[in-house]
This record gives C-alpha cells, structure tokens and sequence, in this order.
C-alpha cells in the first residue's frame, strides 16, 4: 500500500535523526536529540544517567546555567513598544502614527500566537522567544491557518546535519491530539484514523516536508499507530497530502554551528562548566559527610565501642591506652574554591554574564575601567543579538503580523481610545479634529447659504474638540490601510535609533523651538522641521499641537495667517489677541 512507503519513510527519517552523531557535537551528547534532551535536563536541576551516588544518596545540583540564561534573556528582550512604523520618504506621517496605534492595539487583544502550551498576545509571545532563543539556541516559527507558533524543538525532527531548514532533506513534526481535537481538523479519513489509530485516547500524526518515493507531493499528514513500546511506527492513515512551494516556517540560530542544522545556546556552552561544577559540588559533598563524623582510636579493646551513644555526659573513664580522634577533616577546600572560581570565571567569559551584567557588586580589585570594559563587552554582544532577533522579527511582522493585522481591519471599524494614555489621546484628536470642523463648517453654509466667519469657524471648532473628548472610539472606514507596506518602516532593533542620539535631537529641538517659536507655524520650515525628526526616529505627531489641515480653508474665512517678523537669527512673535468664550449659547 502507499500509506505503508509513508510510514517507512517517516521511520528511516526518524531513525537517522534519532541515531546520526555529527563531529560537531559534544562526546557526551552527539546526536541532535540527546543534546536538546542535556538543555531540558540542566534547566531542571537534573543529572541525565543517574541522580543518585553509589551509596543512594541524592547528588548535588550546582546549576550554573539560569542565570546566564536570564542575563541573555533580560539583554535581548523586545517589547511591542519597541515597534515603531516610520514613514517613507513621500510617506504620510499621520496614517502611519495612526497605523502604529492600531496595531499596537491589536498585537495585545489578539491572542493569535501559541508558544509554552497556551496562547498569547504578541507582546507574551515576545517573552517567550526571547527566554527560548538563548536556551536552546534556535527559534523555529510556524504559520498554520493564520496562527503563529513557535515550534518545540523535542517534537520536531530535521536533518541535523543540515545548514538549515530549507536545505534540509526531511522535516517531521509529531502531534498528539485526541479524537475530539482531531475532528475540528479539515483533513480527510478522520474518522478511520479515529478507528484504527487511537491508543488510550491518544491519536499520533506525523507532518513529512519531504520527498517519498512513489508520491509528487512533498507534504504529507498521516495519522500512524505506534507498537513496540512506542520506538516503532506500525498502521497509518494518510489524512492529507499537497505540494508547497515554500515552508511555511521561519527560524534563527543563536549562534551557528556549521556541519549541523541546530543552533548553539547559553546552556550549551555552559554543558563542561555544569558537568565539572557538580563533580566538585559532589567531592565537597562525600568530603563533608566524613568531615561530620568524630571517628577515635585507641589500644585498649575494654572501652566502649562508640563513645557517642555509650557514654554519658561527665563520664570518667579508665582506659590502659589513650583515646585520640582520627583526622577526617577535608584537606582539598582551597583547591576546591580555586577549581570553582576558575570555572565561574570560564561561565563569566563564554556567555558575558559578568557580575555587573547580573546586577551584583563588582569584585574587590576590580578597577572602574574593567568594569566599563566588560559592560561594553556585553553589551556589544547582547546587542548584536537583540539585533538579529529585532531582524528576524521585522521579517515576520512584514510576512505573517502586518498581512493579517490588515485582513481582520480591512472592514470599517472603531479605534478604541481606553488603551491610550492622555498624550496619545490628544494626538488621536487632534487628527480628526480639523476634518471634523470642516465637515461642520460645510454643513452650516448648507443650512444658512454663507460661509461661517472667522470667529464662528474657531468656535466651531472649540465645539468639535469637545465632542471628540467625549468619544470613547474613533471610526476607521473600509480599506484605511491598504498599500500601506510600501510606505512604512519598522524599527525594532535600536539600529538607527538609541538612546544618545535621541537626548542629542531632543536638544537640538529644543533649541531650534526656543530660538524660533514659529517653526511650526510656518508651512515650509515646518515641513523641512517635522522631516527632520522623522529621519531621527523620533515621531512628528509628539509636536503636533493641532493636527494640519486636511483640505484647504474654507473660502471667506477671517483667519489671518500669522508670520514671524524676524531680528537676527531669533524670530519675534507677534501679539496674538486670544479669542473670548461665548458666556451664552450660540446658534450655528
């Protein structure tokens, strides 16, 4: 039968994974399973052979690899404030700000991601990479009928000697649904798979990206019923097969090790530290129980045999020979803290988990220009990680996020405004604040045949403002986003943004508002101003006071265009009379 070349396939494939050692890999862990098997173990405080010593006593633990593991994680964590959409040149600095807003708001009520057995919002699911990324060394993402997942490594079986997902000869990913979970699936023979393939409520299926001899496709979905302590695959049900042109996966090493498809992480290169750790934490440990015991000797076979339960407190003896204690006492301590601390600073060394890294007081002798060198060393190191991953996340927000965000808003829908804090809020007013007031602008010269005067036009919009304050959502009509990918840029790594040079633009804004009040006012220097920013990373709706205009004013209006008059370098504001509120109502 064909299902029966599926089924040994998968079984050759998984057989090669399971048993091929690669050169690469540690002697103790050389087959790709027995090392994410070592991280999962060292991450439990667990030994992998034997957790007890020859005499049953429980060996000790010293785990060196969690912390580095959250110095790495806590350097390189990404948060969905960190993305931030930018115009391109030509590009509407407004809608996009508004774009940024409304995703923003998405990535956190959706919950479309699945990683740790649960689902989560963006901004969790950002946790979670950036904790798994370091531990195991590699990132797999998913994309399955519009959900992203990211991928468990221990059910999932590649080609390890491959360079990378897309070159490797087979992927197989194993699932365990139950009948119930697998009648939601829209795949074919799921009731015979039910019938024939279940086991204590269990239903195997196995996804081959991967070529069988006999079929065109190279995807398949067969349900397998295992026998043989479960090491072996026996009946199948094929439950789908396709042919893909692409993958539908995504994925990035922490660091590359070549001649094999599996990235190297933080607990990895910790594994010769924790093996050699616990061996001098078990030495100190055999050494202590001999150290606790008082052990004497003596020639004279008349005395009691254990003086610590035969003899009572203040007891005189009379022995023939003298009674005298045998040294037990561990003579190896200082070679022990010498082999500790040459290995902590070995830990230090390979994963930049310095004690400054980790929040700790420097150690004594430690001068302020070494401490400055390793906080750059790690820092440097960190960063260009936090890089790579912010690299590898633009691509899968431009791919998978940014396509669906725009899917599920392509109908007109409301912005809801109880997320935003009061700043925010003002700049989400203050851009529908104008075409508002025009739109009550027209509808007045509708109903009195005239345009509205300077003054009814201001309080016009005074009423607007109110009413947008009052509004607990904005409308976004149909179609709002669309072509918007071509016109906006995601910074989420710090490349062209950091800290330094944002407080250096911060204060050359600063000085430019201060020495020219009317910057903004002007149409062209606030064009070349609002550009300026926009190139610095810094968005150009925080120095907006009023959203600009949408259309051009209303014919009639007594609005008289203010102009700096001008002394030197330093513009001189004319007086500017400040409307007076009407004490009654008004008629428009």
């Amino acid at each position: 039968m064909k299902t029966d070349e599926i089924v040994g396939t998968i079984q050759n494939y998984l057989q090669d994974y399971e048993k091929t050692a690669l050169d690469c890999n540690p002697v103790f862990a050389k087959t790709q399973p027995q090392i994410i098997e070592l991280i999962d173990l060292y991450s439990a405080d667990r030994f992998r052979d034997h957790n007890y010593d020859e005499l049953g006593f429980l060996k000790p633990f010293y785990n060196v690899v969690d912390t580095p593991l959250q110095v790495a994680a806590n350097f390189i964590d990404l948060d969905v404030k960190d993305i931030n959409f930018l115009a391109e040149e030509g590009g509407n600095h407004y809608l996009i700000w508004l774009l940024e807003q409304d995703a923003g708001l998405w990535m956190k009520e959706n919950k479309n991601c699945y990683a740790d057995g649960r689902w989560l919002n963006f901004g969790l699911f950002l946790n979670s990479l950036v904790f798994n990324w370091p531990k195991y060394g590699h990132l797999i993402l998913k994309k399955a009928n519009d959900k992203i997942y990211l991928m468990p490594l221990q059910n999932l079986s590649v080609e390890p000697g491959a360079e990378s997902l897309t070159n490797a000869q087979y992927i197989i990913e194993k699932h365990d649904y139950s009948p119930y979970e697998l009648k939601e699936r829209e795949w074919d023979n799921i009731e015979k798979a039910i019938r024939k393939c279940e086991v204590d409520g269990h239903i195997f299926i196995y996804e081959l990206y991967g070529k069988v001899e006999g079929f065109n496709e190279n995807y398949f979905i067969i349900a397998v019923k295992p026998h043989k302590w479960f090491k072996d695959l026996g009946e199948g049900v094929l439950l789908h097969a396709d042919t893909l042109k692409e993958l539908p996966y995504k994925e990035l090493p922490f660091e590359k090790v070549p001649g094999r498809c599996l990235g190297k992480g933080q607990v990895e290169k910790l594994f010769h530290c924790q093996i050699y750790q616990n061996k001098i934490a078990e030495y100190k440990a055999k050494g202590a129980h001999w150290t606790s015991k008082h052990i004497y000797q003596s020639r004279d076979d008349t005395i009691d045999k254990n003086l610590m339960t035969e003899v009572k407190d203040g007891r005189i003896l009379t022995v023939l020979s003298e009674i005298s204690p045998i040294p037990v006492e561990e003579r190896n301590l200082s070679f022990y803290r010498e082999e500790e601390m040459r290995y902590d600073e070995l830990e230090r060394k390979r994963t930049f988990s310095w004690d400054i890294t980790r929040g700790e007081r420097p150690p004594s002798g430690l001068t302020l220009g070494q401490s400055i060198l390793q906080s750059r060393a790690a820092g440097g190191f960190f960063m260009r990680k936090q890089e790579d991953l912010g690299l590898f996340l633009k691509d899968v927000l431009y791919d998978w996020i940014l396509p669906q965000f725009k899917k599920d808003k392509k109908k007109a829908h409301k912005l809801l405004l109880g997320g935003f804090s009061e700043d925010r809020l003002t700049a989400i007013r203050n851009l529908f604040l104008i075409a508002k007031t025009e739109e009550a602008a027209m509808e007045l010269i509708k109903r009195t045949n005239k345009y509205p005067t300077g003054r009814e036009y201001e309080l016009l919009k005074g009423i607007v403002k109110e009413q947008l304050k009052k509004q607990k959502d904005i409308d976004i009509p149909q179609g709002f986003y669309d072509n918007l990918r071509y016109k906006i840029n995601i910074e989420i790594t710090g490349e062209q943004i950091d800290l330094a040079s944002r407080i250096s633009t911060l204060q050359t804004v600063l000085v430019m508002i201060s020495q020219n009040p009317t910057i903004l006012q002007d149409p062209q220097t606030k064009k070349v101003f609002m550009e300026l920013l926009d190139l610095a990373g810094i968005s150009p709706i925080r120095f907006e006071t009023e959203a600009p205009e949408l259309a051009e004013t209303i014919r009639g209006m007594e609005i008289a265009p203010v102009r700096a008059e001008r002394g030197g370098s330093v513009a001189r504001i004319p007086p500017v009379t400040t409307p007076t509120e009407a004490t009654v109502p008004t008629r428009l």
